[in-house]
């Protein structure tokens, strides 16, 4: 019984720390995709990042869908490359924001390949 007690704490310990260290990375992912890609006289205030989520409801029609809006977004740079490789199911992860001198609460979604090495679109709300 005390062996089985200290496994399942054990897993569930195991479970957090990678799930942390994902969350970790995916922001840092877009922390760097919106540096790079954003309007260079956009400065941001107030970032939070929601939990880091997988998705199987978007497909490849989907994303050319999402990457057709990318050009409306008016704070982001014009024809930004995204990481071609999308391997499913998706990750996800959504940041809130305002501009400096703007106090409109901004939101994107940005779509990440499972293995978490490039952002493959984003969803503008």
């Amino acid at each position: 019984m005390r062996i089985m007690r200290y496994f399942v704490i054990t897993a569930f310990l195991a479970v957090m720390i990678c799930s942390c260290t994902n969350t970790n990375k995916a922001q840092r992912l877009v922390n760097k995709f919106m540096k790079d890609n954003m309007a260079d006289t956009v400065r941001l205030t107030n970032v939070t990042f929601s939990k880091l989520d997988s998705t199987t409801r978007v497909n490849d029609s989907t994303l050319k869908a999402m990457l057709a809006e990318t050009n409306r977004i008016l704070l982001y740079k014009k024809n930004i490359t995204f990481n071609q490789k999308a391997t499913y199911p998706l990750m996800f992860i959504s940041v809130t924001y305002n501009t400096q001198n703007d106090s409109t609460v901004r939101q994107q979604t940005f779509y990440i390949d499972k293995e978490l090495q490039g952002i493959v679109a984003m969803k503008n709300y």
